[in-house]
């Protein structure tokens, strides 16, 4: 896994040549090929794909390497490949957030577009009824929010929410 998260080709390669598991997994549930796409290395992260990894193997959490990929801003290509390899655009994880969502919250705009183009919903909520919007503005994305000539403003469809009170709400999201 260390060598796939740092995009080492050849030391990738080797592992696989040497029928290195490809399901495993880290106490969190985290695989291989989640690892690999954080790396941003599309070679690699195309060669794990062709040796058989699940494209849509979730962590503990119900996170996708789709997940992990989107919100990184500079793998937008290996969020390409996950796509046209068949990875669902709108996996949500166990409370609801879709890829969509977590580009949203680390502004990865890019790959925000990337996944628009590609099918991903934009009136989706999580399990609270928060929307891509929501994360957006919780997460001070203010450069997409603040300007109307933003690509992504379109996403701007409803007033800016109250912040969430600890008294009211128990949810505190990250």
């Amino acid at each position: 896994m260390w060598a796939a998260q740092r995009g080492h080709e050849v030391v990738v390669q080797l592992q696989l040549d040497k029928d290195i598991d490809m399901h495993s997994k880290d106490y969190f549930g985290k695989g291989v090929l989640s690892f690999a796409v954080e790396s941003g290395d599309e070679a690699v992260v195309r060669i794990i794909i062709e040796k058989g990894a699940d494209i849509e193997a979730k962590n503990n959490s119900g996170e996708t390497p789709l997940s992990y990929a989107a919100r990184v801003e500079y793998v937008t290509p290996v969020v390409k490949l996950l796509l046209d390899k068949g990875a669902e655009v709108n996996s949500p994880s166990c409370i609801g957030k879709t890829p969509l969502m977590l580009a949203a919250e680390d502004g990865a705009e890019d790959n925000m577009q990337l996944l628009l183009e590609r099918g991903a919903d934009s009136e989706a909520t999580d399990d609270i009824g928060h929307t891509v919007w929501y994360h957006m503005w919780l997460h001070l994305r203010s450069e997409i929010l603040d300007d109307e000539n933003h690509p992504l403003s379109s996403l701007y469809r409803e007033p800016a929410p109250e912040f969430p009170d600890s008294q009211n709400n128990n949810y505190w999201p990250r």
